[in-house]
């Protein structure tokens, strides 16, 4: 498979001869959210674990889609930018 897309959103993985799966799209989504975060200039106190877990190097070491939607859900009433999100499109 020809890995396309920017490098800077793409899975390590991505980059070698090596497998990968759907983990790679968790390391894009945790890209972007860590992105917004930074343009947004929200606190990373609450999404940072999150976000440490879903940029994990090891693909195992990633969380599922549906696993960082129940985490950003848990904090998603403390937060309005978060709360405005539409976390079923996530899974």
């Amino acid at each position: 498979m020809e890995a396309v897309g920017d490098p800077d959103f793409r899975a390590p993985e991505m980059s070698g001869n090596q497998g990968y799966d759907q983990l790679v799209d968790v390391f894009s989504l945790s890209k972007v959210i860590q992105h917004c975060l930074v343009v947004e200039n929200l606190s990373k106190t609450q999404i940072g674990p999150i976000l440490q877990k879903g940029l994990a190097q090891n693909p195992r070491e990633r969380l599922s889609a549906s696993m960082i939607q129940k985490e950003i859900e848990s904090i998603a009433t403390t937060c309005s930018h978060f709360s405005r999100l539409h976390l079923n499109d996530l899974a």
